[in-house]
C-alpha cells in the first residue's frame, strides 16, 4: 500500500470516509507530495549550485589577491628562474648573488668575468648544465656580434702568384 498522508487517515479512522474516498484522498496527497519534493530537490539543487558559484568566486579571487601579491610574485619568479636553469637550493648566504645571476642571464646580460669565476668555484653547485648552455649562447652572440666583439678584422697576408713560399725551418732541422 502506498504512503499516505495523516489527513486522509484521519479521516478513514474517524469514519468521516470509506476505504474508497480515503484511497482517492491518500494518491492525491501522495501525488502533492511527490510534486513538492521534486519542486524542493530543484530549488535545493539550484541554491547548491549557486553556493558552490560562490565558493568558486571567492576562491578565484584568493588566488587572484595572491598573484599580484609581491611577496608571492618574486618566489614565484625566483622559482620558475631557478627551475629555468636546473638550479635547486641555494645557501642563504649565496642566495641574492646567485639569483641576481641567474636575472642576469635569463635576460640576455653577459656575466662579468668576477662574477664568471665566483659561480664556478664558490658557487659551484649552481653552475648547471642548463646555465652553462644558456651562458655559452650569450658568449657565443657576443663573439659572433659585427657591431660589438665579433667587429674585429682579420689580417690577410697575400702571396703573389708564382712566389716562392719559404717556411723558415725549425730549430730540429738546423
Amino acid at each position: 500500500m502506498p504512503h499516505v498522508c495523516n489527513r486522509a487517515l484521519v479521516t478513514l479512522t474517524d469514519g468521516k470516509a470509506t476505504l474508497g474516498e480515503f484511497q482517492a484522498a491518500a494518491e492525491q496527497e501522495q501525488a502533492a507530495r511527490i510534486e513538492e519534493a521534486s519542486v524542493k530537490a530543484v530549488k535545493d539543487a539550484a541554491e547548491l549550485a549557486e553556493r558552490a558559484d560562490a565558493r568558486a568566486a571567492a576562491v578565484k579571487a584568493t588566488f587572484a589577491a595572491m598573484a599580484n601579491d609581491p611577496a608571492l610574485r618574486r618566489n614565484r619568479e625566483a622559482k620558475e628562474l631557478r627551475q629555468r636553469f636546473g638550479v635547486g637550493y641555494i645557501e642563504s648566504e649565496d642566495y641574492r648573488r646567485v639569483m641576481a645571476l641567474l636575472r642576469q642571464v635569463a635576460t640576455g646580460q653577459r656575466l662579468t668575468v668576477e662574477d664568471l669565476a665566483w659561480l664556478k668555484t664558490e658557487a659551484d653547485y649552481c653552475w648547471t648544465d642548463e646555465l652553462q648552455r644558456a651562458w655559452h649562447a650569450l658568449e657565443a652572440e657576443a663573439l659572433t656580434d659585427p657591431t660589438g666583439l665579433g667587429a674585429f678584422s682579420v689580417l690577410e697576408w697575400v702571396v703573389p702568384p708564382g712566389a716562392p713560399i719559404r717556411v723558415p725551418a725549425g730549430p730540429h732541422q738546423r
